[in-house]
């Protein structure tokens, strides 16, 4: 069936104007005939192809799940109906369009309206039991009310949905890279569902793309950032803090990134994102001039380090109990569980970094290798100190970032649940992420030690001992317990 103007959709809608065409659908301005000639949206799916009988039967029970739906900045959808095997949505009219016309020109107060408005309607979608990941969030799947408020448009529809989609268009190998521009480097990898962190990934890239006219890594999307490439400055006189949003809702690691309902509550005066911490710096050469300089500066850290690990392990019980050689499991006084490396003593004899040693008077003669040895070796001694003290405290900070179950898996790895976001994955001794956590439950110890973890679809996941993916995608873990 071709759509052209002026002509009737289903018996009673009259085509007005073509307000948009994507790859599966087109959204038409039309006037309800039946209904006093009000102006409506209508969004029709596969037009001119049409589905099968289970594309239309998977449509309609996927609209089922969602017209219930209702929240403020959740474009409300009227009606559901089928045409020659078409499914379409009735949807309100925005006469304002989209967020696609900010594009390169929003200013800093409709940039943290877009940002509270698009994250509630995302945390509202996200708290649903499944949890709805809207997989598409762009400008133009962004529309404006009459009053300035921003409405998701286009939810609901499920990845199974999108290959029915695809599987009945003849144009579909024509679709553009604009939808990959808003996927996050996750969706390129071996596991690549989309996730919660998936649609903030996407928020980010389209908040970017209205601040600086152009998406963060053009129509290649996050698989740029997967190959190495940094996030580009945002140009443009914008605050710090919207910048920092924008840069936290981008970050690579899924973990990183903040929910949707964290979103939605930070203010512009008071944003605090916890972006990814920098890799360590490179070990220096050292300099005779700058030795004490050097002293000093590592003396004021490990003295800070001290103090700030002395008062947070006041604060918790005196349970102590080992988990793996030189890891401990340490039960707060909130009844969690947290993960970290030798317990502080704070009765440990404590080393002044601030002063050098004082030299033997016998040692002054370079001439002597037997002599100065001591002192080279001594120096020697405390470098190598401070290089495991400064490797042991990124190791506690790694693992700071997680609550984790007390079983493991081997010797080696320990599956884990993200404290900023509750997702599941598996770490190795070091507090390295070797499954990342994107898993919504973890299962109990199965048979032969396995683990399960499973998706947000419902589908679990199996792991070996030594953190291999053995199976995946099943329904229920029967054959394993």
């Amino acid at each position: 069936m071709l759509l052209q103007e002026n002509t009737l959709f289903h018996s009673h809608y009259l085509l007005k104007k073509l307000l948009g065409r994507g790859g599966f659908s087109e959204v038409w301005l039309v006037e309800n005939t039946l209904a006093g000639n009000i102006k409506m949206a209508l969004k029709i799916y596969a037009p001119g192809a049409g589905l099968d009988d289970d594309g239309v039967s998977l449509f309609s029970k996927e609209f089922e799940l969602v017209f219930n739906i209702n929240h403020t900045n959740l474009l409300r959808t009227a009606h559901f109906d089928v045409c020659d095997r078409s499914p379409y949505l009735v949807m309100p009219y925005c006469e304002q369009g989209s967020a696609g016309k900010l594009i390169g020109n929003i200013t800093e107060e409709q940039a943290w309206n877009f940002l509270h408005d698009v994250a509630a309607g995302l945390a509202h979608l996200h708290k649903q039991n499944p949890p709805i990941i809207h997989q598409d969030i762009k400008p133009d799947n962004v529309l404006i009310d009459n009053s300035g408020q921003y409405l998701i448009t286009d939810f609901g529809i499920s990845t199974k949905a999108r290959n029915t989609l695809r599987k009945s268009i003849e144009q579909f190998k024509k679709i553009s890279g604009g939808t990959i521009a808003y996927m996050g480097p996750e969706r390129f990898g071996k596991d690549n569902l989309p996730i919660k962190a998936s649609d903030i990934w996407a928020l980010g890239a389209t908040l970017f793309e209205l601040m600086s006219g152009d998406t963060p890594f053009s129509e290649h999307g996050g698989l740029i950032q997967k190959s190495g490439a940094e996030i580009p400055d945002i140009d443009g006189e914008y605050s710090e803090n919207l910048k920092k949003v924008v840069y936290a809702c981008l970050a690579e690691n899924p973990w990183d990134r903040p929910t949707a309902k964290i979103l939605m509550e930070w203010k512009k005066e008071e944003v605090s994102p916890q972006l990814p911490q920098p890799k360590p710096p490179k070990p220096k050469q050292k300099h005779p001039k700058r030795k004490k300089i050097l002293w000093f500066v590592l003396g004021g850290i490990a003295i800070a380090t001290a103090i700030a690990t002395f008062l947070f392990y006041s604060q918790v019980e005196e349970y102590v109990r080992e988990v793996w050689s030189d890891y401990f499991l340490v039960e707060m006084g909130n009844g969690q569980n947290e993960l970290t490396i030798d317990p502080v003593d704070v009765n440990e004899e404590t080393v002044d970094y601030c002063d050098e040693p004082e030299l033997p008077i016998e040692s002054m003669d370079t001439k002597k290798n037997d002599q100065i040895s001591p002192i080279t070796e001594q120096q020697k001694q405390k470098e190598e100190k401070e290089r495991a003290d400064y490797e042991k405290e990124q190791k506690r900070q790694r693992l700071e970032k997680f609550t984790f179950f007390e079983k493991n898996l081997g010797n080696n790895y320990m599956v884990v649940q993200q404290k900023s976001n509750s997702l599941w994955g598996i770490i190795d001794k070091n507090g390295n992420i070797i499954v990342s956590c994107t898993y919504t439950q973890a299962s109990k110890l199965l048979k032969n030690g396995c683990f399960a973890l499973k998706h947000e679809n419902g589908k679990w996941d199996i792991f070996d001992t030594s953190a291999k993916k053995i199976n995946y995608g099943l329904e229920n873990l029967n054959e394993y317990q």
